[in-house]
This record gives C-alpha cells, structure tokens and sequence, in this order.
C-alpha cells in the first residue's frame, strides 16, 4: 500500500496559467495581411494585461491595511524621537562647542 501520508500541492495560480499557456502561445501573426491572427493575439494580450492589473489591484487591496499600520507606527515613532531630541538637545550640541 502507498504512503498516503505525502501532501499533494495544488496552486490555482500555476494552473490558471498553464491554461493561458496552451490557450495563447499557439497564437501567432503569419504576415502583414494576417488581420484575423493580429486580432486573435491583440485580445489575448489585452486579457492576459487586464489580468495582471487586476492582481496588482487584489494585492494593493490586501496589503493597504498593513501599509497604513506601518505608516501610524512611524509617524508616532518619529512623534517620539523629536520630543525627545528637544526635551536633550542634540547629542554632541553642547560638548563640541566647549573643545574650540
């Protein structure tokens, strides 16, 4: 009997594309007067454009609520490393004057 213990990984993104590979290379423009070729490879180029932007636009989408933490966080840790550097002065302020 087989180990059935193996973990078969299954990825949608490598099959989708797998699926856009045998659909679009094949397509091909044979000449200047292959309208009917031109067209064919003009829409898949557009689809597969569309796509791309529409996975940028998902992943922009995801990843804006980790951006806007990471934004608050700096802003209230450079809010903090200002009033300190006031409150003290600069680190070597006082000190490099009385050596000259």
């Amino acid at each position: 009997m087989e180990d059935i213990n193996d973990l078969v990984k299954y990825s949608v993104t490598d099959a989708a594309l797998e699926s856009y590979r045998k659909e679009f290379l094949p397509l091909t423009v044979k000449g200047l007067d292959d309208l009917e070729g031109y067209e064919k490879v003009r829409e898949a180029r557009l689809f597969i454009k569309g796509e791309r932007v529409n996975v940028e636009k998902r992943r922009v989408e995801l990843k804006a609520h980790s951006l806007e933490y990471g934004s608050s966080r700096g802003c209230r840790s450079e809010a903090h490393h200002a009033g300190d550097l006031g409150s003290r002065g600069p680190p070597h302020g006082r000190a490099d004057e009385d050596r000259r």
